[in-house]
């Protein structure tokens, strides 16, 4: 992702505006859509100033991860390995705050 943000000047498009005066209101994202495709996300400016810097490897151990993998090998022992793949699938239709329909 680019690091430099380039501002556009939007107050000569007030759709453009109300958009993101309502963005910024109610400090959710939007999802900007063409024909069902999702093309461009619009959200409060702290958010994509956070996620800018997020450094997602910044505390990354790899003995830490591999040790916590060797711990947890066999956890899923004796789990129906069907029940379980439909009760994911059916965890992912569910609504939620984050991700409604």
């Amino acid at each position: 992702m680019n690091r430099n943000l380039t501002p556009i000047d939007i107050s000569s498009l007030p759709d453009i505006r109300r958009l993101a005066e309502e963005v910024q209101a109610t400090k959710t994202p939007r999802v900007l859509q063409r024909d069902n495709e999702s093309i461009a996300v619009v959200m409060p400016l702290a958010s994509a100033v956070l996620a800018q810097r997020t450094n997602i490897w910044e505390n990354y151990n790899a003995k830490s991860v591999q040790a916590a993998l060797r711990e947890s090998a066999g956890a899923l022992d004796g789990v129906d390995k069907e029940t379980l793949l439909r009760d994911i699938k059916a965890a992912r239709r569910q609504e939620t705050q984050r991700r409604p329909f």
